[in-house]
């Protein structure tokens, strides 16, 4: 889903040749790049890819605050739009993904911090803090973005997920400002592709596999599967997803 949502999202900046198919092989051939050695990707995650990204995201909120904008009133209830955000906010994904991305940032940190003598205690006790910090960070980020959505987006409700992004701010920064939002999808889709790479390896290694298959070649079967379901595009990949999604999530919440 993350693959085809980037491609969506990229297509403006991308020659016409390039077909969802071509940008998934290129996009999970980096992804492999990246997440072939387990060791490497604290370093990579935390020390490139996610502090431009976080870069490039202030800087668009912060232009976008600084560009004039109107607030229309919406047609919606306040209750109404509550809810119909609760309700698309499943497909952030945003609490499976901190269930599962829980066990591997321990097992990686116990794994690959200190030359591998850092404790349990100690790892749970570093990911919790990161934990507090990261949580300020998406508060201001997910703050920023409704923000641009307010001041901004009037008239792009017909689009789908992975436009509306774009046009919003192809809007602040103009027609200029393409490379950085090309860069700043990229960023943010890349790093949460390499992460969850890592996540569904380790489990298709050790839980399906038994440890049968090496780490590089669980991962190349995890980006082949990827790459080919990608393949269908965004709305195909939403509409089959979205019903497992809005009938699981509250089983999940109750539980957590």
């Amino acid at each position: 889903r993350i693959v085809a949502l980037s491609y969506e999202m990229l297509a403006p900046f991308m020659p016409s040749v390039v077909s969802v198919g071509l940008f998934s092989v290129i996009f999970l051939s980096l992804v492999y790049l990246a997440t072939y050695r387990p060791g490497k990707l604290l370093t990579i995650i935390g020390t490139i890819l996610s502090p431009l990204k976080v870069a490039t995201l202030a800087t668009i909120m912060t232009i976008g605050f600084l560009v004039p904008g109107s607030v229309s009133a919406p047609a919606a209830s306040i209750s109404e739009l509550f809810i119909a955000g609760g309700y698309y906010g499943y497909q952030t994904l945003d609490l499976f993904a901190t269930i599962f991305f829980g066990s591997i940032i321990v097992s990686l940190l116990t794994r690959y911090t200190d030359g591998g003598r850092s404790s349990l205690r100690d790892a749970v006790k570093i990911a919790a803090i990161s934990g507090i910090f990261a949580a300020i960070l998406l508060a201001l980020i997910y703050g920023g973005m409704t923000m641009l959505g307010a001041y901004h987006g009037e008239g792009l409700e017909q689009l789908n997920e992975g436009a509306i992004f774009s046009a919003v701010t192809r809007r602040v920064l103009g027609h200029y400002g393409g490379a950085l939002i090309a860069a700043t999808i990229f960023l943010a889709c890349f790093t949460t592709t390499v992460s969850l790479s890592a996540v569904l390896t380790e489990y298709v290694r050790q839980d399906l596999m038994g440890n049968r298959i090496s780490y590089q070649n669980a991962l190349l079967l995890v980006l082949v599967l990827t790459g080919i379901i990608a393949r269908n595009g965004l709305g195909l990949i939403l509409s089959v997803s979205g019903p497992i999604i809005f009938a699981s999530y509250p089983v999940l919440i109750t539980i957590t």
